[in-house]
């Protein structure tokens, strides 16, 4: 990790055999489940307004996969559309809270966010919505009003946060959306092998999660890889903001 060595825990060199045989976590069968773990119909509901999904689409987007002559699901399906996904994964859900001054040490808000994955973006960002100030702009006779933090930049940091988290680990959230006096974004995992803050910086992408941001890109969630930290900091920068910062535990805006 950077200049500095350390033994590296056994979630990690998974990860590592992982990416060394091109594969990745949520990519993989859950073998002691059957395909009607995952919820079809709200699956279906989710692509409705972009097309239809024929029961053949359910394996090309991964959410299942044929393991000893059968379909079963994926732990991407289970995560984006699992019907007792917390059985499995108890962890997968977003925590969002907003604090008063610059620190954690009195919450005003808070709420978990425990819908579909899909849905659960949808709502971190109206929970942002709710708690990020305004101001009005008067340049001539026009008047434009502004969020505090744009909101674009606010959602491509949460799309970030949920398609690139470490569903691995247990006893941490999937995602955590802090607002102080800054908008902190956290999930957990180290980036990705061979991957660095300045990589990010760039524009570079290494997709953890397959399954899930395939189906984030089918639904229009996420464009490009690698397009959205481009995005953060073009909003940030317009807004007359600094540009985001990340570290290895977040995206912060200031």
């Amino acid at each position: 990790m950077g200049s500095t060595n350390r033994r590296a825990e056994a979630l990690e060199i998974e990860e590592l055999k992982r990416w060394n045989r091109m594969d990745s976590f949520d990519e993989q069968a859950v073998p002691d489940l059957n395909s009607e773990a995952i919820d079809f119909r709200a699956a279906s509901e989710f692509f409705a307004p972009y097309r239809q999904l024929p029961s053949r689409a359910w394996s090309t987007l991964r959410l299942t996969t044929e393991h000893q002559g059968r379909q079963v699901p994926t732990i991407g399906g289970l995560l984006l559309f699992g019907k007792d996904r917390f059985a499995r994964f108890p962890d997968a859900w977003i925590q969002a809270g907003r604090f008063a001054g610059g620190n954690r040490a009195r919450l005003l808000d808070s709420v978990e966010i425990r819908s579909f994955l899909p849905r659960a973006a949808d709502e971190a960002i109206a929970f942002a919505r709710k708690h990020l100030t305004q101001e009005s702009i008067i340049e001539g006779v026009r008047r434009e009003d502004r969020w505090s933090v744009p909101l674009v930049a606010i959602r491509e940091a949460l799309m970030n946060a949920i398609v690139h988290a470490d569903y691995a680990q247990q006893e941490r959230p999937s995602g955590s959306l802090c607002l102080t006096t800054v908008s902190r974004f956290e999930n957990p995992g180290l980036l990705p092998f061979g991957l660095t803050i300045e990589d990010i910086r760039q524009g570079v992408s290494k997709l953890r999660n397959r399954v899930i941001g395939r189906v984030f890109h089918e639904l229009h969630l996420i464009e490009q890889w690698g397009s959205g930290i481009q995005r953060m900091t073009s909003a940030c920068q317009e807004a007359g903001l600094d540009a985001p910062s990340w570290k290895k535990s977040g995206c912060i805006f200031a």
